[in-house]
């Protein structure tokens, strides 16, 4: 049955099952965004472009932000959100209760706060 049907996916071009919101979180936020990382035992601030996933705006302010398939899929770059709020617009990789915690996939991951705050060590 239906339920028993299993499948995996390789490509890393997929892209992603949900549209973007059209509309932010903060009315104030603008387009410029305060990001605050967390990557092994180390925390960095920046400001990052709306339109840039974490993943993105980690390596681009020279983070080493474990990533892989950069697709949604391998869960390599799993992260959590302590403040603000992202849009994930493709998760294959994460289970309900993991996001429901509060984690994400950064490189699927678009802040849509005008402040948001990643732990990639938790």
């Amino acid at each position: 049955n239906k339920d028993q049907i299993k499948f995996e996916l390789f490509a890393s071009a997929q892209t992603g099952r949900l549209a973007r919101r059209t509309k932010v979180a903060d009315d104030n936020a603008g387009d410029t965004i305060s990001a605050s990382i967390t990557l092994d035992g180390m925390t960095r601030g920046f400001d990052m472009g709306r339109d840039m996933t974490i993943l993105e705006a980690a390596l681009d302010n020279a983070l080493d932000a474990p990533h892989a398939c950069r697709a949604g899929v391998c869960s390599t770059c799993k992260c959590k959100v302590l403040e603000g709020e992202v849009d994930m617009v493709a998760n294959h990789a994460l289970e309900d209760y993991e996001v429901a915690a509060g984690y994400v996939l950064s490189c699927q991951s678009y802040p849509i706060t005008k402040r948001v705050v990643v732990d990639f060590d938790q």
